[in-house]
C-alpha cells in the first residue's frame, strides 16, 4: 500500500514575526500538531523555507496553506 502523506499549514502574519503550524496527516492518521516562530525578515523567510524542507512538507496537490494577518484594533 502506497503511503500517502497531506500537509495542512497555518500562518499568522504580525509586523515582526509569524507563526507557523503545521499538522501533518499520514496514511489518514494525524500527526501531533508543531508550532514555530520565525523574524518577518527575509532571514525569518528563508528559515521557515529549510524548517519545512526539513519536516519533508512539499507544495502540491497534497498541501493546503493558509495565511492570516494579525489585526490590532
Amino acid at each position: 500500500m502506497k503511503q500517502t502523506t497531506k500537509f495542512y499549514m497555518g500562518i499568522d502574519v504580525s509586523k515582526l514575526y509569524f507563526d507557523l503550524s503545521l499538522m501533518t496527516v499520514i496514511n489518514h492518521q494525524k500527526q501531533p500538531v508543531i508550532t514555530k516562530r520565525f523574524d518577518n525578515t527575509a532571514t525569518g523567510i528563508k528559515a521557515l523555507h529549510k524548517w519545512l524542507k526539513e519536516k519533508g512538507v512539499c507544495f502540491d496537490e497534497h498541501s493546503l496553506l493558509v495565511i492570516e494577518n494579525t489585526e490590532i484594533h
